[in-house]
């Protein structure tokens, strides 16, 4: 039965082209042989989405570690997402490096995984199945996530 709402973890993404602070990107291919994680905000500058991205920065070694990349995005555009990573970089001393999408309907994303320490787990833990064969050994841990 094929999904008609959200799409899950492990289901085929979609191809679109999308226009991102990096540029435009077509995915998935353009993280070919890594996993991506897209999450959304719904705006650029206010506090909660702030701290959001920071924490995701603040992990992003930890995502690099697993083959994974980040990509975020929200409706505002590429310019209003510059201008944000500007000021975090400058209030914050904290550099965005994975790309921000702007999501103006066209592209028609707009999925949202909170909790980044419980994101990078299940990544790993996806991961650790896949290479197990679905039975991860009774010995294995998830990285330290706090």
């Amino acid at each position: 039965m094929e999904n008609q709402g959200i799409p899950l973890i492990g289901d085929k993404f979609p191809n679109m082209t999308v226009t991102t602070t990096h540029g435009k990107k077509q995915l998935p291919e353009a993280f070919k042989g890594q996993w991506f994680i897209l999450f959304s905000h719904p705006a650029d500058f206010t506090p909660v989405c702030t701290t959001e991205f920071y924490a995701f920065q603040q992990r992003y070694a930890q995502f690099k570690a697993l083959n994974t990349e980040l990509i975020g995005l929200s409706v505002d555009q590429v310019f209003s997402h510059i201008k944000w990573t500007e000021w975090i970089k400058e209030n914050l001393d904290t550099t965005i490096e994975f790309p921000i999408i702007a999501d103006t309907g066209a592209a028609g994303v707009n999925c949202d995984y909170r909790r980044h320490n419980h994101v990078a787990r299940t990544v790993e833990h996806i991961r650790e199945q896949q290479r197990s064969a679905g039975q991860p050994e009774t010995s294995w841990k998830p990285l330290d996530t706090s």
